[in-house]
């Protein structure tokens, strides 16, 4: 799962293991170490607890929270992402597409992501 944190926005983008992670689950993590002690965690939460998409931060830990329709929804159909509804911050969920102007030679970062609609190879 790859973060964005731009000025007020926050933006989470999945590759296919995550999805499947998040469907079956109800949750996906990730957690980066600084130092011993000092970590810094994000995830995606299917919270039947929320009736809208929401962003919790408390104790070193980011937590993204949708509401189980939603995230059923959107983990097992074809839409690309979900957005909160004018919040602050402002949050963005999305499945992460295969780059499309990554020199060849390149080693991958995306091997996992979703096909990229917009490449000309795309059989979806």
């Amino acid at each position: 799962m790859k973060l964005r944190i731009y000025k007020d926005s926050v933006r989470l983008r999945l590759s296919q293991a995550d999805i499947a992670q998040f469907a079956a689950t109800g949750s996906v993590r990730d957690v980066i170490d600084f130092a011993p002690g000092a970590h810094f965690s994000y995830a995606l939460e299917s919270a039947s607890f929320v009736d809208r998409v929401r962003a919790s931060y408390s104790a070193g830990a980011l937590r993204i929270l949708v509401p189980p329709q939603l995230a059923d929804q959107w983990s097992r159909s074809d839409e690309v992402a979900i957005r909160s509804n004018g919040d602050s911050p402002s949050l963005l969920i999305e499945k992460d597409f295969k780059c499309l102007h990554r020199e060849t030679d390149q080693e991958s970062d995306d091997a996992d992501a979703f096909p990229n609609p917009l490449a000309a190879d795309y059989a979806g």
